[in-house]
């Protein structure tokens, strides 16, 4: 099973995002801050993200390359914002870029079309509530913590 991450601080939505993904045969964590979203990121596998711009605590672009600096994970966002942060989205390193209102089974097509290109990929992660290991960027966590290691050390 897939792990979708859905960071939307609006609480309703939220809900009804992860009824849809959940009904739609997904593993769904919803979160409304982004600080509970990296902990949820780092705690578990995550194959994709949803994720607001404007956060109780934060500013999604940055959570974005956040994500993208822990290991490459496909991003798209729903926001209320205009197209005109679409370009700021990108560059942060997301996928796609959704506006409010949006239609959820554009929403789930989308998100099956990015998961089979990125399920294609190989990826070697251990994840569990403790342990955090990616074999191919040569990274550990534990608790959340990064720990410095080299690939040799990692692949041992």
């Amino acid at each position: 099973m897939q792990n979708i991450l859905v960071v939307e601080d609006d609480y309703d939505l939220n809900q009804a995002i992860c009824y849809s993904l959940k009904k739609s045969g997904y593993g769904v964590y919803g979160v409304t801050f982004m600080e509970k979203g990296k902990q949820t990121f780092i705690e578990n596998q995550i194959d994709l993200i949803l994720l607001d711009v404007n956060l109780p605590d934060g500013e999604g672009f940055s959570f974005c390359q956040w994500v993208k600096k822990q290991r490459e994970v496909p991003v798209i966002y729903l926001t209320a914002r205009d197209m005109e942060d679409a370009l700021a989205g990108y560059e942060s390193g997301a996928e796609d870029y959704v506006t409010k209102p949006f239609s959820i089974k554009i929403l789930l097509r989308k998100i099956e079309v990015i998961l089979k290109r990125t399920a294609s990929v190989n990826r070697q992660i251990f994840a569990d509530e403790y342990l955090y290991i990616d074999l191919d960027h040569a990274r550990v966590a534990v608790k959340g913590q990064e720990c410095p290691v080299t690939p040799t050390e990692c692949r041992l």
